[in-house]
């Protein structure tokens, strides 16, 4: 495995050499994941974003949403903002400070590759226990990549909280096993796991699991940077009728990499990215939880 990712990591090192931060790599490599409580840039973004978005407006697209797909929950409305607002946005993200934080945590050079700004919402035809609501680490991306989720607004216990287990509970050299009811499925939804999979991995691991699965308070501008690929995580399960989360993303991975947010078109390179990603996968050892 570790021979492996240095394979597909060593066009980065080659390439697009970077003097990283060792303090910040040290850090985030112990666990992969790096929450922020209170920052106040990320409040004032979060502030701005609400002044111009009210209720009203998300009611709207909550409501255009379920029309297109009744059986949806969450709906990415950043490509209907204002261009004032997105370039506001993308500008945050793609910050010098931002960037060479997210590389330092990599040790590659990153690039930002998309926002997304997630309305998750109540829909009685959906249920807790499916896709991104489950425990699971992403499969979009070969090479590693951070997620950084910013809380646009405050949310309950039951509005979408967001889960994780770093990675020092469970490494990255390990994953659980495919659930029984969901080994017919294409890779991106049969590697998420049901709650008691994870509990039950952690006591294989002599961890309490109140003490490993972590969660967001719920605050606006609590951000999360995360890489998604090699942390367990879940959220976005929406339980009360009256609200709803607002969740900005910002993705980013090396400058060369293979992943499903750089775009691309080539045929060839998807499936070879398709490929080798699903042999990443299968090199990690299998927790047996039996």
């Amino acid at each position: 495995m570790n021979f492996y990712d240095f394979i597909i990591h060593l066009p980065n090192k080659v390439f697009f050499p970077f003097s990283k931060d060792d303090q910040i790599y040290d850090h985030f490599q112990k666990t992969c994941c790096e929450h922020v409580d209170q920052n106040l840039d990320n409040i004032n973004l979060c502030k701005y974003i609400m002044s111009i978005l009210d209720r009203e407006k998300f009611i709207n697209f909550i409501k255009k949403k379920r029309k297109e797909n009744p059986n949806s929950y969450s709906v990415n409305i950043f490509n209907n903002l204002d261009e004032s607002l997105k370039k506001e946005i993308i500008k945050f993200f793609k910050d010098d400070k931002k960037i060479n934080k997210v590389s330092s945590m990599l040790g590659y050079k990153a690039k930002l590759r998309g926002v997304t700004l997630l309305v998750n919402f109540y829909n009685e035809n959906t249920k807790e226990i499916e896709g991104a609501k489950m425990f699971h680490r992403d499969s979009d991306s070969l090479q590693d990549q951070i997620k950084l989720f910013i809380l646009v607004k405050d949310i309950g216990e039951n509005c979408g909280n967001f889960y994780y287990v770093p990675k020092n509970f469970i490494n990255d050299t390990y994953r659980l096993p495919y659930e029984d009811d969901r080994k017919t499925m294409k890779v991106s939804d049969k590697w998420r796991n049901y709650d008691r999979t994870v509990k039950m991995a952690l006591s294989k691991f002599k961890t309490n699991p109140n003490d490993a699965i972590r969660k967001l308070k719920g605050k606006q501008g609590e951000a999360i940077y995360i890489d998604t690929g090699k942390v367990y995580h879940k959220g976005g399960f929406v339980d009360d009728k009256n609200d709803y989360r607002v969740l900005l993303q910002a993705v980013y991975t090396p400058h060369f990499s293979l992943s499903n947010w750089n775009k691309n078109k080539n045929k060839m390179l998807q499936f070879f990215q398709k490929k080798l990603t699903n042999l990443r996968i299968k090199l990690r050892k299998e927790i047996n939880i039996q």
